[in-house]
């Protein structure tokens, strides 16, 4: 089961990475993933470590012809 992310976190992952988005994959496992800017890639090394071992944080990587590379950090 995924641990949970304190108000404190979130705010220090804004202002670590700037802006970004909570979504939520819809069909199979339902998991909670964060999106940086225009599907951005950030260090998931510095995202793991201010989120902390209770949460693993996995990057996903997606290609739509019409946007490009899209980075999305899958939290489990």
């Amino acid at each position: 089961m995924m641990g949970s992310l304190s108000i404190e976190k979130l705010k220090e992952i804004e202002t670590q990475f700037g802006s970004f988005e909570i979504k939520q994959i819809i069909g199979g496992k339902y998991n909670i993933y964060l999106r940086f800017g225009i599907w951005s890639q950030i260090d998931v090394v510095k995202l793991q470590e201010i989120i902390g071992n209770g949460i693993k944080v996995v990057e996903d990587v997606d290609y739509e012809e019409d946007r490009g590379i899209l980075f999305m950090y899958i939290l489990k």
